[in-house]
């Protein structure tokens, strides 16, 4: 940048090149990589691999590999140059390669299948270029393992370690090539394999993530006032990387956080943190955290709600996940209470007043719910406690589920489980239980939950006589969504063979069951949805006898 323009150091930002780790094939192992392209095993190999341009110097590598193969006398060598010829003329090539058999030409386009075959021959990537800034194909390179030999241009000399993890030469000597193709050859066996895992070891530093995060804040902090980036190490003492933007108004001593965590539909979480602001007679501290992968979200709310602290997720990590982040950060603030929050529910005016006081005259209470009930039917209850039963495998139910609001009871009563719709819970329950299981990624985490602190004899209630709305996006359209059939099918089983793994086969027939009723109404309402909602079920019971937890990316599971 120096050279052109005239920008102070201190304004320049390099958000270095991310490497290929784990983004390619490389399943194969060296000794069939080798019998494929008929390389000898004994052989100490230079690969040049890339497209062939006339600026790549590639005739200056065939000469000085032809001089070294004259005069090396211990181990046998092979040159290996693999990659499309674009404006060049081929003939000064064809004509020095003539001069050995252990030059291999595979002049074409390599396909990204097969790029772990040609670095799986190689020890020691040569890249003899005579103009560069950047070379992907050393950072190919690194992220199969293997060391490169370079000039020192361009930026290559701070991506590559000599002596660590290259050789890098001077190539104002005509020479240099030469005497730094031998001195890798002067090498042990067991500094070869040093080189190459410093070299692996580097394209994992090296990560697209890291690039990001570096421009992403130059770009955030330019319009979005007090952002930073900040590594934040969990109650549990897991790290995470978030993009915080604390609230403007100073801390006050509020002993209630409440969490919000977005994902995709703005209108719902603009729509959840209003009506928490809106909130009157209670102190708090409001969180939203996104869970989205791009950061829109996190610009757009933190403009417009400047007294919250905005946090952006490292990606979609989930309800746990996105949830723990803030819960963690109360524990700092030394809250006392913690509310979760769906975005796509909302507090009624006054109620969150009241949810906090029965927190606080009921101190014996750790986990608190209220009656939840339809956004779009405000007198019908979705939830107003719950109850869990592995007799005849899981089954979950919500308590007075479709009933109407006026005439149901008011009276608080213990439940199983809370929904994690609307979840308070005092955090002295969060440190004696931990954090929420993010193994689940969606469902179930929140009766995981609950299920550990009946195990410790924690107290658990519903006070029905306060209300939440809750418009519920899994059901949207009359039809329960794709994600909804999967991790519902899945995590089902997954937390049955947790709890009571001798209920697993029935669990199994109970998904069924409902799976039947589930596709009946899909077939009805919605057809062309069938097939994928049929499929959702069936990989999500066989993901789930399988043990498989986590996210899953269902257009790839379901092939879709």
């Amino acid at each position: 940048v120096k050279p052109f323009y005239s920008i102070p150091k201190d304004k320049i930002i390099v958000g270095e090149h991310g490497s290929y780790f784990n983004v390619y094939p490389n399943s194969i192992t060296h000794e069939y990589a080798r019998k494929k392209l008929k390389i000898k095993m004994d052989s100490f190999v230079f690969l040049f691999l890339g497209q062939v341009r006339p600026y790549k110097g590639v005739e200056a590598l065939l000469a000085a590999f032809l001089e070294l193969e004259k005069d090396e006398q211990t181990k046998k060598i092979e040159l290996v140059i693999a990659g499309k010829p674009v404006n060049y003329d081929l003939t000064e090539l064809e004509k020095l390669s003539s001069l050995s058999k252990n030059i291999h030409l595979e002049l074409r386009e390599i396909p990204d299948e097969e790029l772990q075959l040609f670095f799986n021959v190689a020890d020691f990537v040569v890249t003899p270029y005579k103009q560069i800034l950047t070379s992907g194909s050393i950072y190919l390179a690194l992220s199969y393992g293997i060391p490169v030999i370079a000039p020192k241009k361009g930026i290559i000399s701070e991506v590559l370690e000599e002596n660590k993890d290259s050789f890098l030469y001077d190539d104002n000597d005509s020479n240099a090539l030469y005497k730094t193709m031998k001195k890798s050859l002067a090498l042990p066996s067991y500094e070869l394999e040093e080189f190459k895992n410093n070299a692996l070891m580097k394209s994992k530093l090296l990560t697209w993530d890291n690039m990001h995060q570096k421009l992403s804040r130059v770009f955030i902090s330019s319009i979005v006032n007090r952002v930073q980036f900040k590594t934040l190490k969990l109650i549990n003492g897991v790290s995470r990387e978030i993009l915080i933007r604390e609230r403007a108004s100073s801390f006050s001593n509020s002993k209630l956080g409440i969490v919000i965590l977005h994902y995709q539909h703005i209108e719902d979480t603009i729509r959840a943190i209003e009506s928490v602001l809106e909130q009157k007679g209670v102190e708090y501290h409001l969180f939203v955290v996104s869970n989205d992968e791009n950061l829109d979200a996190f610009i757009r709310l933190s403009k417009q709600f400047v007294d919250i602290t905005m946090i952006q997720a490292p990606g979609n990590i989930g309800y746990a996940g996105g949830n723990n982040i803030a819960l963690s950060l109360m524990v700092e603030d030394k809250a006392e209470y913690s509310l979760i929050l769906n975005p796509d529910a909302t507090i009624p005016s006054g109620q969150l007043a009241l949810l906090y006081q029965k927190a606080i005259e009921n101190p014996e209470v750790g986990i608190i719910g209220s009656t939840i009930v339809y956004g779009d039917r405000p007198n019908t209850i979705w939830f107003s406690g719950a109850s869990i039963d592995f007799k005849n495998g899981l089954e979950t139910e919500h308590i007075d589920i479709g009933k109407e609001y006026d005439n149901s009871r008011l009276e608080p009563f213990e439940t199983d489980y809370v929904t994690g719709a609307c979840i308070l819970m005092k955090l002295d329950t969060l440190l004696k239980i931990g954090l929420i299981p993010e193994e689940y990624f969606l469902y179930f985490e929140e009766t995981d939950y609950c299920l550990k602190a009946s195990q410790q004899n924690i107290s658990m209630k519903v006070f029905p006589d306060i209300k939440v709305l809750h418009f519920k996006r899994s059901e949207e359209g009359g039809i329960p969504s794709l994600y909804y059939l999967y991790y519902f099918s899945r995590n089902a089983l997954v937390m049955t063979k947790k709890f009571n793994e001798a209920k697993v086969a029935l669990t199994q027939k109970r998904i069924e069951e409902k799976a039947a009723l589930w596709l009946k109404r899909i077939k009805s309402v919605s057809p062309q949805d069938l097939d994928k909602s049929q499929k959702a079920i069936e990989y999500g019971i066989k993901d789930g006898l399988n043990g498989r937890t986590g996210k899953v990316d269902l257009n790839v599971r379901l092939k879709l």
